[in-house]
């Protein structure tokens, strides 16, 4: 009984397995096949200077149509970071509120 349930247990999980990775396969495919479109609206520095935010309006794929992202770097941050990102609208304004 134990070996059956084993070997039904090793199935499973095989399944499954194959599953997720068809799943990211197709994802990655995709991905590679439609790639974002990106229209950038705008660079803005921080009133100190210390931080650059980026603001662009991506295709958001098949169910979104556009996403706004605001990305910022600069000092003490590791690359870029979003800060904001909203779905189902193609412009936004910035302001700095604070340095």
């Amino acid at each position: 009984m134990r070996k059956i349930l084993k070997i039904i247990g090793i199935v499973l999980g095989s399944i499954i397995g194959i599953i997720v990775i068809s799943i990211t396969a197709l994802f990655l495919y995709l991905d590679h096949e439609m790639p974002i479109e990106h229209r950038p609206i705008g660079e803005y520095t921080s009133p100190d200077g210390k931080h650059v935010c980026y603001v662009h309006v991506s295709d958001g794929g098949v169910t979104i149509p556009w996403i706004v992202v605001a990305q910022v770097e600069g000092k003490g941050i590791l690359g870029k970071r979003k800060i904001y990102v909203v779905e189902h609208i193609d412009e936004a304004s910035v302001i700095w509120v604070d340095d």
